[in-house]
């Protein structure tokens, strides 16, 4: 059972990046080389690479919750800290190593959209490139004599039409299924113990893309336990790592944000489990992706034939088996976490950075079965077929099932451009205007990045915010989206405006910024004063309204007055000193 990588031990540079390029151009073992690099393998690989590039740059989109992302990276190279508002040191962002790159960019004073979808699309073809060399290492080491290179786990992604959307949209997770697949193909290959350090370091920037990778660490200690002998070197420097590198980096924030998890999780109430709504996630999943329930036998026949190889004289494990052990013990606590905290609101998002270690499992098991070499293309390129050939739940691109979106399909053509050229005129209009405090609801996020007010509350979901993301929920609803802020808060905060109205409210409190409306929680006299200055801007005067109202009050029902009068208080009266008008209010309210 050869388990050496390209007959000898690589350099740890090597396996970092996965490029084992010894694999393909050693020049021993030439006729198993030769088959590899055969016209018809290159031919596959590069049809499969092409038609993923060009699907990814067709629907390369920016999320709205990118944006926030956006903005901490801003504050960070403006100097004002690794924050979403100035002066509030809240962690509103999950991936600590997506926000560090997308600074790299805001340093280097990039366009941030382009330069996260160029990052993000490198990371998309990079997994599909470990997963091919896998694939090579199966076809060599195998008993096989198949000439023609089916990589199914890479050609899956490839093809995959939900992985081709997220090898985008400005978040980090394209970036989490590459450094997963890189920690998984580092410590199947590792042979000494400065290998197993470098897997563990995959492994620790993992974690620092997505919090909950911290399973993919745990499950990695776990196959060294299963396989490794002498056990004890190997953990030691699998481990060293988190202990090196992760661990000084958590007592940091810890420090400087206050909290254990980020503040993502305690908005999206991860401490609680919803299972309910995490099976829809799951089911919705693949029912769309219907080929994967291959992986269900294909994990007991890998299960059944690892057992046998315990059993034998050896007692050890092959290459095969120790890559499909390592994705199963990844994949199956993953997956379980994504259900147990009620998966998502974006379809399929959740379960993109374990995709290429599911296709693993099929791929593996496939190559552990004795089979023509004809069968084993046959059935290679079904899987591959069926992958492309998805069931689309989200026909009606506006669907909603079960709280799960088709999270895409919300950005008409020219959203971002129009939110810049709002968010732009934003920034003008209140220049000069210190201590505007705002607040936004979904899908504006871009908006208030490109306007650069100083203080913005995001109320619909409390990413950023530490107050509403504690907040207790009374009943589960929609994933990530059952703590909204409620009006008393944002009156303590002093939010001016609403992006946008959070509900049906009087005419009086209406603005418009050009083509943008919003709503006004409360009349700031000095900002109102400052705002007349541009024709852009249109609102009612409310001073002006408020002496006419009094003045045809007495012709109106007392009811309608009282409720009017009792609005105008919290409206007006709460915020600002005017006693002339509020003596007014007190005379009418007594009358």
């Amino acid at each position: 059972m050869d388990q050496e990588v390209g007959g000898s031990t690589p350099p740890p540079s090597t396996i970092i990046y996965g490029l084992n390029i010894s694999l393909l151009m050693n020049k021993s073992k030439s006729n198993t080389r030769t088959r590899l690099l055969s016209p018809a393998n290159i031919g596959i690989l590069l049809v499969g690479g092409a038609y993923g590039l060009f699907r990814a740059i067709d629907l390369a989109w920016v999320c709205d919750d990118a944006f926030i992302t956006f903005r901490y990276a801003k504050n960070f190279i403006d100097g004002h800290g690794l924050i979403f508002n100035i002066g509030e040191r809240v962690e509103g962002y999950t991936s600590f190593l997506w926000t560090m790159l997308v600074s790299m960019g805001q340093l280097l004073n990039a366009e941030l959209i382009r330069f996260s979808q160029v990052l993000s699309i490198a990371a998309y073809l990079g997994t599909a490139l470990l997963l091919a060399l896998l694939s090579i290492r199966f076809l060599r080491d195998g008993s096989r004599k198949s000439r023609v290179l089916i990589p199914i786990a890479a050609l899956a992604i490839l093809f995959m039409h939900d992985y081709q959307v997220w090898a985008t949209s400005g978040m980090e997770t394209s970036l989490a299924a590459l450094i997963i697949t890189l920690g998984t193909y580092t410590l199947v290959c590792a042979k000494d113990r400065w290998q197993f350090a470098v897997a563990g370091f995959a492994m620790v920037l993992a974690i620092l893309t997505r919090p909950e990778a911290m399973l993919c660490l745990v499950m990695g200690g776990i196959y060294i336990l299963i396989v490794e002998r002498p056990v004890l070197r190997a953990l030691l420097y699998y481990v060293i790592p988190a202990f090196v590198v992760y661990m000084p980096y958590w007592i940091v924030r810890y420090n400087y944000y206050g909290y254990p998890f980020p503040n993502t999780y305690y908005a999206k109430s991860g401490n609680l489990a919803y299972w309910s709504q995490g099976w829809i996630y799951l089911w919705l999943f693949v029912k769309t992706y219907y080929v994967l329930f291959v992986i269900v036998p294909a994990a007991i026949w890998l299960i059944l034939r690892m057992r046998k190889q315990l059993r034998a004289k050896t007692g050890k494990f092959d290459f095969i088996s120790r890559v499909g052990l390592l994705s199963l013990l990844i994949c199956v606590p993953y997956i379980a976490y994504i259900i147990r905290v009620g998966g998502d609101f974006m379809f399929a998002r959740l379960f993109i950075p374990v995709i290429p270690l599911c296709f693993l499992v099929i791929e593996a098991a496939l190559a552990s079965i004795r089979m023509s070499a004809a069968v084993r293309a046959v059935i290679g390129v079904l899987i591959i077929v069926f992958t492309w050939g998805s069931v689309n739940q989200f026909a009606d691109a506006s669907l909603d099932i079960g709280g799960i979106v088709d999270e895409r399909a919300f950005y008409p053509e020219g959203a971002v451009n129009q939110a810049q050229t709002q968010g732009k005129l934003l920034k003008r209009v209140f220049t000069g205007v210190d201590s505007v405090t705002v607040a936004f609801y979904g899908m504006r996020a871009m908006l208030i990045y490109y306007s650069e007010f100083p203080v913005a509350i995001e109320a619909h979901t409390g990413l950023t915010d530490e107050y509403l993301a504690h907040m207790p929920i009374t009943s589960r609803g929609r994933p990530g989206h059952e703590k909204q802020a409620p009006y008393e808060y944002l009156k303590k905060r002093r939010v001016l405006f609403c992006f946008p109205s959070p509900g049906p409210l009087p005419e009086v409190s209406r603005i418009w910024f050009g083509g943008l409306e919003a709503a006004m929680l409360h009349w700031d006299n000095r900002v109102m004063e400052h705002l007349k200055g541009y024709p852009e801007v249109r609102f009612i005067d409310f001073p002006a309204y408020f002496d006419r109202y009094i003045q045809e009050s007495y012709s109106r029902p007392d009811n309608q007055v009282r409720n009017d009068l009792a609005y105008f208080k919290r409206f007006y009266f709460d915020f600002n000193d005017d006693p002339q008008r509020l003596e007014q209010l007190r005379l009418r309210l007594g009358g």
